[in-house]
């Protein structure tokens, strides 16, 4: 796939590292904590493995999405 990983992937991901930093004695900054959910983002969405969970996981969400109002 060309590109970086989607916006919301990034999102979810600074999630993720919000979370841990409210959880970790040593607290960083909301800049900080952007940049490096943003390189972890790219560098977890350049493995082909995340890349095909997500995207099984996408599927599988709108076939049942589809299912309950096509049925």
């Amino acid at each position: 796939m060309k590109g970086g990983p989607p916006a919301w992937f990034e999102k979810y991901v600074q999630g993720v590292k919000s979370t841990e930093n409210m959880a970790s004695t040593s607290k960083k900054g909301v800049r900080s904590i952007k940049k490096d959910a943003k390189d972890t983002a790219a560098e977890k969405w350049k493995d082909g493995m995340t890349r095909d969970k997500v995207h099984h996981e996408i599927d599988g969400h709108m076939s049942r999405m589809y299912q309950m109002m096509f049925k």
